[in-house]
């Protein structure tokens, strides 16, 4: 019978996996405007497409329905923060004034919105370009902040996992009765003080001579 933990589990990988082809679909989109603009490219996507990338290897690896791959955690966590130091460095992209920012509307509105093909980059202007796709960078942040959430989740799951099944292993390997064919045992039934003395009652006494 499954156990509480496995049946979560599989959950959390189909979100982590989800966030992620989200975050790399929305990003690898905005690379392709970017590239064949043979414009400048930020570090900071590229980072967070990285991330995404080997979220999608990484969580499709240990979707399979195996224990050990509680024994993995470790890997969670480092994602969790390499999700959080992504969120935070996108975020900061726009700190200043979200979707009127000065980054967003000269980059990613000006080539999201194929502004590129007919207006100059020196030519742009907030007024002009607008934020007509601030809903994809908001959804970009949005599932990265949640994918970090996930993946802590996950990380924290698979610890409990651990400790839970090490402590009732444990629990059962304490109760059980030694071999009789193991080195120096000795049978409790027979060597008991009641068990010798009714054997010594039982056993004939000889007629003197």
């Amino acid at each position: 019978m499954a156990h509480a933990h496995q049946i979560v589990a599989p959950f959390f990988r189909v979100s982590e996996l989800i966030c992620a082809a989200i975050v790399v679909g929305i990003i690898s989109r905005y690379e392709y405007f970017i590239h064949t603009a043979n414009a400048a490219n930020s570090g900071r996507l590229v980072y967070s497409l990285v991330i995404g990338c080997i979220s999608i290897v990484v969580s499709v690896f240990l979707m399979i329905p195996f224990h050990a791959t509680f024994y993995l955690f470790p890997i969670d966590l480092v994602l969790f923060i390499c999700w959080m130091v992504a969120f935070g460095l996108m975020a900061n992209l726009t700190a200043s004034g979200g979707c009127s920012s000065f980054w967003f509307w000269h980059s990613w509105s000006y080539y999201w919105g194929g502004w590129w093909y007919t207006v100059p980059i020196t030519d742009a202007n907030s007024g002009l370009i607008g934020t007509a796709s601030c809903g994809e960078w908001r959804s970009n942040l949005a599932f990265s902040f949640i994918s970090s959430i996930i993946w802590l989740f996950s990380g924290i799951l698979g610890l409990y996992a651990i400790l839970e099944y090490g402590n009732r292993n444990q629990g059962e390997s304490g109760g059980r009765r030694p071999k009789p064919w193991k080195k120096g045992h000795k049978d409790t039934a027979t060597t008991s003080p009641d068990n010798q003395a009714a054997t010594q009652k039982s056993e004939p006494v000889g007629e003197p001579c």
